[in-house]
């Protein structure tokens, strides 16, 4: 027994661990002071009443261990020890005995294990059952001289088990602190573990696996989900089965979309918390989950929607550059043609021609070959021209640079009902594709701003472009900010200075309050190397 109950105090919490130790410690002092006061009880009696208070303190303590999860066990052996305690008095001295302070052990237990109100009633227990033991087994006593006798001695207890109850409201909330430092630092590993894997992801499909998996983790619930708005289609992925979720996202979907905060909605016996992953252009889905802590689980949300639009925020930009990539190439291999190929068979045409007007005579089977022969290549050129033109940005205006743009406008316009206005003169072929990419995120950025923060519901955007240099400067009728004031505290402000400082660009920035903000910038037009741009 003694070695399962060292084994089981190692093991316990160090709360419960203190409490176990302090119980043995004090009952060696007062064991000591007990053997060697001069009491009129002879050395065999001594001993008698420690063995019994010994063997009695190690089955409470084992017991105690033992069922430290349950109040209400824990209540029933204190009070049972309580009562042993008033009654050991009767045959180690009364109330002149050591083991009076024995009582300090269920009182530490009860203010740490128990509520405010059993530590007061544990208390009274003792203090009534001392009362009776001493009157009935002290008949020269009357209650009147006892309390004149005890009265400071209760009053200690009393003043004890206070100051006990006021340590043990701190130590409760000191747990409760820590255990929210320990859950705040999970959570931080957690975002650790899984940002690479978030920011990593090429595929929507894994992407989305990603994202559920850490709900779970870092939620620590067991059922997450997320319905994707991909084009016209709608799919909806779940960590498990549940028919009823998809229905009920389905019905409230618009709701989802237009709150500005998450939404809680009860399914049957289940609670589930919603927020739309958006950009300031686009709403990715909705993700939800299973709620554990309403107030902790909306903070949560928060974040993890954020953090999932920035992961479909890239893989959207990935898109857009691997588009430019190859519409570059394209462009490349359309201008190869024309220069090249055509201009062969133009000349080839002209040299066919030349030789049918300037031989006379001409056999007509030869003429009609000569001519059929200039209309093969006259049509072949045709055809490749056609193909050119769905190749090629400028020779057919369709530049994926200037659609992605009129496309995030478009959606901007849309969602926000602003006027918009995007004019560009020059030739874009000019722009390398890592300046095309840096004046897209320079006005996806702008746009954002100016709508979100400054409330914008006029911008122009004028984008113009000569060998020299490329000017982009974008208007708008918002609130405005003061300048020196803002800093570079702004996320956005802040992307849009570094991609236009790693172009080796300038930017100026002219706003005041009321008054709207004009965006200056000014890019040198030559091959520049974009590094870090995502």
């Amino acid at each position: 027994m003694f070695y399962k109950l060292y084994k089981r105090i190692i093991n316990l919490p160090d709360e419960v661990k203190i409490i176990t130790f302090y119980r043995f410690f004090s009952l060696i002092i007062t064991s000591t002071f007990y053997l060697f006061m001069n009491f009129n009880h002879s050395i065999y009696r001594k001993m008698f009443i420690l063995l019994c208070i010994t063997v009695a303190q190690i089955l409470l303590n084992y017991t105690i261990c033992k069922v430290k999860d349950s109040i209400d066990k824990i209540f029933i052996l204190l009070t049972v020890e309580t009562i042993g305690n008033a009654i050991i008095l009767i045959p180690s001295g009364g109330l002149e005995s050591p083991f009076i302070w024995l009582s300090l052990n269920t009182i530490l237990v009860s203010a740490l294990r128990l509520s405010s109100k059993l530590l007061w009633l544990n208390l009274s227990i003792y203090l009534l059952s001392i009362t009776y033991f001493n009157l009935h087994f002290n008949v020269k006593s009357s209650f009147k001289d006892l309390m004149a006798i005890e009265f400071n001695r209760i009053l200690s207890l009393v003043l004890i088990s206070f100051a006990f109850q006021i340590i043990s409201k701190k130590i409760k909330q000191l747990d409760k602190s820590n255990n929210k430092l320990k859950q705040k630092i999970d959570y931080i590993f957690e975002i650790y573990q899984n940002i690479h894997y978030l920011t990593s992801s090429k595929e929507l499909e894994t992407l989305i696996d990603t994202i559920l998996k850490f709900t779970t983790k870092v939620t620590k619930t067991d059922y997450a989900f997320f319905l994707l708005f991909n084009d016209e289609d709608i799919k909806f992925y779940e960590t498990k089965k549940n028919s009823i979720i998809k229905d009920i996202i389905l019905k409230f979907m618009n709701e989802i979309k237009n709150s500005a905060s998450p939404v809680i909605k009860n399914v049957e016996n289940l609670e589930i918390i919603l927020n739309a992953v958006r950009a300031d252009y686009k709403t990715y889905g909705i993700l939800g989950f299973a709620i554990n802590s309403k107030e902790e689980n909306i903070d949560q949300i928060k974040f993890l929607t954020e953090l999932s639009s920035l992961s479909f925020d890239r893989i959207y930009f990935e898109d857009v550059k691997e588009k430019m990539l190859i519409s570059k190439e394209q462009n490349r291999i359309a201008n190869e043609i024309h220069d090249n190929v055509i201009q062969r068979l133009f000349s080839l045409s002209c040299k066919l021609y030349s030789f049918y007007k300037n031989i006379e005579g001409l056999d007509k089977e030869l003429a009609k070959e000569l001519i059929g022969f200039r209309n093969s290549i006259d049509s072949t050129m045709r055809l490749l021209r056609e193909t050119i033109y769905d190749l090629s940005w400028n020779k057919y205006a369709n530049d994926s640079f200037i659609v992605e743009i009129n496309n995030y406008i478009n959606d901007i316009k849309y969602i926000n009902n602003a006027e918009i206005n995007f004019n560009i003169s020059g030739d874009i072929e000019i722009l390398s594709i890592l300046q095309k990419k840096a004046l897209y995120r320079i006005i996806c950025e702008t746009l954002s701003n100016s709508i979100r923060h400054g409330k914008a519901d006029i911008i122009d955007i004028n984008l113009l472009i000569n060998k020299e240099e490329v000017n982009l400067i974008i208007t708008d009728n918002g609130n405005g900010f003061n300048v020196k004031a803002m800093g570079n505290s702004g996320i956005g402000l802040k992307n849009i200075k570094t991609l236009v400082d790693v172009l080796k660009g300038s930017i100026e920035i002219d706003s005041k309050i009321g008054k709207g903000t004009k965006l200056f910038i000014k890019l040198k037009n030559a091959e520049q190397k974009l590094e870090g741009i995502v």
